[in-house]
């Protein structure tokens, strides 16, 4: 690492993939992902290398409901696979825009690469954490919605 090179890591949470009024189609997934690749990019020409990292939240979420809804017909998987399969999804959808984005913009071959990376956390049972629970996954239900789905 040079001392004249610049980096910046970007932090997205879940929620810039599905945003209020959205439908959570695939448009909508892709409208997301463009719309934060526009500004990665633009970060880019400004001279940065940039790391960008992502949350999943609402999104295993989903893909766990669709494992409760489908469970009659299809074994469902444990949270850990739903947290992989959401980085990949995720992680493909950003890194297929920012390439895209780079190479409307004309400065794909200023950057060595996009990748997407899946990683993998340690849970400790003992983590104090547990009992103070303060990042929730998948969707918010009023009390009333709550009701009806128990």
């Amino acid at each position: 690492m040079s001392r004249d090179e610049r980096y910046i890591l970007i932090a997205l949470g879940g929620n810039a993939f599905q945003t209020k009024g959205d439908k959570g189609t695939p448009e909508d997934y892709w409208k997301n992902a463009y719309r934060a690749a526009e500004t990665i990019v633009r970060i880019v020409k400004e001279g940065y290398k940039v790391v960008v990292t992502h949350g999943n939240g609402p999104q295993v979420g989903i893909i766990m409901e669709w494992m409760e809804r489908s469970k009659d017909r299809i074994p469902p998987l444990t949270m850990d696979m739903a947290g992989a399969m959401t980085q990949g999804w995720l992680g493909y959808l950003l890194a297929q825009s920012i390439s895209n984005v780079l190479s409307r913009e004309g400065v794909r071959d200023s950057v060595k690469g996009v990748v997407a990376v899946v990683n993998q956390v340690e849970v400790r049972r003992d983590d104090p954490a547990w009992s103070n629970p303060t990042k929730y996954v998948g969707s918010w239900y009023t009390e009333e919605e709550a009701k009806k789905l128990a």
